[in-house]
């Protein structure tokens, strides 16, 4: 969906540093694959045969389902899943969906994507208040997933920073690389579920194979460090998109005062418990600093395993970047 007009807009390129980071998460995680599938052929080689076998199904099925997704401008939405579709403006039930399909409409030209959109609206209680873009890459239509309540939770101005935020994800161009990505992911994991089945094999027929456990043992770390690879490459997506958002709409606030409300909801919204885990607002007394230093390989891995970057780091850098915006701005009129 990489138009021609923001392929030379300036800013939506990647960073040299976003483009490092990137390469090293890949890097890692192919000699995590390399060494899972070199061990499993020193111990047992149809269990690496089969783990390359089960990725590369997999990967053919990834292609023919992305394959199926370039007609979803014949998409016909089910009443019964709650899900409503529509093709136009004059087409919207009610005159919020329809500023919604304008605002929308109106950021895909702003962006140069001149594809015919198809807006779907999902009343699911889940989703009410969520907006993405659904990945097509046969770009005859720019297909969106809205919630049916958007537009009572965002401002307009708001609604148009997530979506150039949206739009900024589909710039990025990511169809090799999720599907690199997931060949290597299952081919891991499929390797420690061959060790894992030759385990319990040998634990059945009453043969405690230490060898064998230690192998399933390390098969499992390195799949699991795979993993979290591959969530670090999407966290590096995210603050990627972010930039590439507020470059097509030219402006920091609209992004940061939506993700300051979509925060401040979850938050209302949930119990202590989750307020304690979502750690946007932590009011820690001694006892939980205590916790929190003895439990710190737990938080290391709840940080590592996500696939969005926490709330504070995406603010901390929309606001560096708002800020050199202005002083660029003030040394340009000076």
């Amino acid at each position: 969906m990489l138009s021609d007009r923001a392929k030379y807009l300036p800013g939506l390129k990647p960073a040299p540093s976003e483009t490092a980071q990137v390469c090293a998460y890949f890097a890692l995680s192919a000699a995590l694959t390399v060494g899972s599938l070199v061990l499993a052929a020193k111990a047992a080689l149809p269990i690496a045969l089969f783990a390359l076998a089960a990725a590369a199904v997999t990967d053919v099925e990834a292609v023919m389902m992305l394959r199926k997704s370039e007609a979803l401008a014949d998409f016909v939405a089910d009443p019964d899943m709650g899900i409503e579709k529509v093709s136009s403006a004059d087409d919207a039930p009610n005159p919020e969906l329809k500023i919604l399909y304008e605002i929308i409409e109106g950021c895909l030209r702003e962006a140069g994507i001149s594809n015919p959109l198809t807006l779907l609206v999902n009343s699911d209680k889940k989703r009410k208040n969520s907006m993405g873009i659904i990945p097509n890459r046969g770009k005859a239509v720019v297909t969106v997933m809205a919630g049916s309540e958007i537009m009572k939770f965002l401002k307009p101005a708001q609604i148009r920073g997530v979506m150039f935020h949206e739009i900024g994800h589909q710039l990025q161009d990511m169809y090799y690389e999720v599907r690199a990505g997931q060949f290597l992911s299952v081919a891991r994991w499929a390797t420690f579920a061959g060790f894992a089945f030759l385990a319990i094999l040998a634990e059945k027929r009453g043969e405690r194979d230490v060898l064998k456990l230690s192998q399933t043992a390390w098969a499992f770390a390195m799949a699991y460090a795979g993993k979290l690879c591959g969530r670090g490459v999407s966290r590096v997506r995210e603050y990627q998109a972010d930039r590439y958002g507020i470059t097509l709409n030219k402006s920091v606030t609209p992004l940061l005062s939506a993700l300051f409300k979509i925060v401040n909801s979850m938050i209302n919204q949930s119990g202590p418990l989750r307020r304690m885990k979502s750690g946007a607002v932590r009011k820690a007394g001694p006892i939980m600093k205590a916790g929190s230093y003895l439990f710190w390989p737990y938080r290391l891995e709840k940080r590592l395993s996500v696939e969005h970057p926490r709330f504070s780091f995406r603010v901390k850098r929309l606001l560096e970047i708002r800020k050199n915006k202005v002083a660029a701005e003030r040394l340009e009129a000076a």
